[in-house]
């Protein structure tokens, strides 16, 4: 990881530079990791059809959530990686108690889905995941975190 070996070259020893990468690295997490936890269980919207991202206006369709491409970025950091793929697994095991997968049908897929793809309020992309490692749910995070 070149990004640890950096930091610990600022160190004079060995011991002050693993605990700076140690330190460093537990402060991006809890600090990044946290925001974009919250950011992507939100489900909030980067773009609305036909404007610019960002704008204040609250009408119109939702092309783009924040954490798609956020969580791309945030992942190579691989505490962030980790800790989006742990809190979504926790996240899915509970809706799987709520609605196993033997009580779905076609159209509470496709109402899920429907709502999932109007990155609808309260609707994380893992809301229709008919397991934690789907790709949807935590399998994208931990593949990127292990092919990073």
């Amino acid at each position: 990881t070149p990004f640890s070996y950096l930091v610990g070259n600022m160190f004079s020893t060995s011991a002050g530079g693993q605990n700076g990468v140690l330190i460093l690295n537990i402060g991006i997490t809890w600090i990044f990791g946290g925001i974009a936890n919250i950011l992507r269980s939100m489900n909030l919207c980067w773009q609305q059809e036909g404007r610019s991202p960002l704008s204040l206006a609250d009408d119109g369709v939702c092309v783009q959530a924040i954490h798609e491409w956020l969580d791309p970025v945030l992942r190579f950091v691989p505490g962030i990686a980790l800790w989006e793929s742990l809190s979504v697994i926790a996240e899915v095991i509970e809706l799987l108690k709520e609605t196993p997968i033997a009580q779905r049908t076609p159209e509470w897929y496709s109402n899920c889905n429907e709502k999932v793809a109007k990155y609808e309020f309260g609707f994380p992309r893992w809301q229709c995941a008919d397991g934690y490692l789907d790709m949807s749910a935590a399998g994208g995070a931990l593949l990127q975190m292990g092919l990073l």
